[in-house]
């Protein structure tokens, strides 16, 4: 986690993606300690996820997300 955070400094990176299977409190303390925006990227999906009725809902919705990372830089 200090690793992640120095990384995340050192490269003032604005953005980070995390995957909704982990658990959120790292994700918190990387946002609290560098104030970058957290973007979700879920690469396993799952029949009970709104908005999911396939794979390529997954993978769109995961492109939305990309792409609303990249418009804060």
């Amino acid at each position: 986690l200090i690793e992640v955070i120095r990384t995340v400094r050192e490269l003032k990176l604005k953005v980070v993606y995390a995957e909704p299977q982990f658990p959120d409190r790292a994700v918190q303390v990387v946002r609290q300690e560098t104030g970058a925006a957290i973007f979700r990227l879920d690469d396993l999906g799952g029949s009970g996820i709104p908005g999911y009725g396939s794979y390529f809902d997954m993978m769109q919705s995961n492109l939305d997300q990309l792409i609303k990372g990249q418009n804060l830089e």
